[in-house]
């Protein structure tokens, strides 16, 4: 688990998602960009800009905000708060709007979208090799959202975020392709549900997945701590690579020491892992150094230890952050 880049104090418990995008004055026409320099093969492209439908974010953010649990309410208020505006361009809530909001939706503070950008591309390219043609739309969605407090006088943060989706199809001709691949108001819909999701991974803790490596071969020990390993028995196996360290030379024993860090980190010890990948580290140094009884070979395995090692000191910092946000989920299913 990884710690968000904004930290909410344990008594905001209660949140309101809320629609402040501007009022758009041709919210269903996008803009032509730039065009691109065209490739050999590319048959046809075309770069736009929309304006994505709010209220979709808006009731995107809130139903992922409510799949996590993380707080203990989440209302939504989806309509436009600017539709009334003359003005097309976008403003903060003022303090006194947070407030009322806060007070009518019974809430301790609002997550409030602000815009919706959409950068797309369409592109159709015809493949020889195949004889076939592929339309590829690519949209990078650019979601504002910003953190309101009642009291403050300006928002206690904003969430920039971007990302990207992707389609493709492949046809026999550019006319199935253009009857297939989505474009226009689906895109628009799609992309507007998409940006919903992106900011959470800024607003809240979130799992990622991560590879791990461990060496499995040589004594019988390794051998067999693997299948504890691959049982995720990490105590069993933890207790095996120790005896392997402490009996083994060379090789052997920074195989069994950088082993250890791996089984000390799936047992959330980050401490204990950081200390044994630094012996795993000084280990496979040693051993880099040319004379008769090393091999060049090794230095692959200098090279693993001290990524790794890096690694789990990114993960020793973030760890006060990550218990401060996560004291609230103690009970929780997260």
């Amino acid at each position: 688990m990884e710690p968000a880049e904004v930290s909410f104090p344990e008594e905001l418990q209660r949140v309101g998602v809320v629609n402040n995008t501007p009022n758009s004055p041709n919210p269903d026409m996008p803009t032509l960009r730039a065009e691109h320099e065209q490739a050999p093969n590319i048959v046809s492209h075309k770069a736009e800009r929309y304006d994505g439908k709010a209220m979709l974010t808006t009731e995107a953010l809130a139903q992922s905000l409510a799949d996590h649990n993380y707080f203990e309410l989440v209302v939504i208020c989806d309509s436009a708060l600017r539709a009334t505006d003359t003005d097309p361009h976008g403003r903060p809530l003022t303090p006194e709007e947070v407030n009322s909001l806060t007070d009518a939706l019974g809430v301790d503070f609002l997550l409030s979208v602000e815009n919706v950008q959409m950068h797309s591309l369409h592109q159709v390219a015809y493949l020889p090799e195949w004889n076939v043609y592929q339309g590829t739309v690519d949209v990078k969605v650019q979601p504002t959202v910003r953190i309101y407090l009642p009291g403050r006088q300006r928002p206690m943060a904003t969430i920039n975020a971007c990302d990207s989706i992707f389609w493709e199809e492949f046809g026999e001709s550019e006319a199935f392709l253009q009857h297939h691949l989505i474009d226009g108001e689906e895109l628009v819909e799609e992309a507007s549900t998409f940006a919903g999701n992106i900011p959470v991974q800024h607003i809240l803790p979130e799992w990622k997945n991560a590879t791990r490596y461990y060496f499995g071969g040589g004594t019988v020990n390794m051998r067999d701590a693997a299948v504890y390993a691959r049982e995720s028995d990490w105590p069993a196996a933890t207790a095996l690579w120790h005896d392997s360290y402490e009996k083994s030379k060379g090789k052997s024993k920074m195989r069994a020491a950088f082993n250890l860090a791996v089984g000390y980190e799936m047992q959330d010890s980050i401490g204990t892992a950081l200390h044994w990948a630094e012996v795993a580290q000084k280990l496979a140094e040693e051993l880099e150094h040319p004379n008769e009884h090393s091999d060049l070979n090794d230095v692959p395995d200098y090279v693993l230890s001290t990524l790794y090692m890096q690694e789990l000191k990114k993960r020793q910092e973030a760890l006060p952050r990550l218990q401060m946000q996560t004291k609230r989920l103690v009970n929780e299913d997260f």
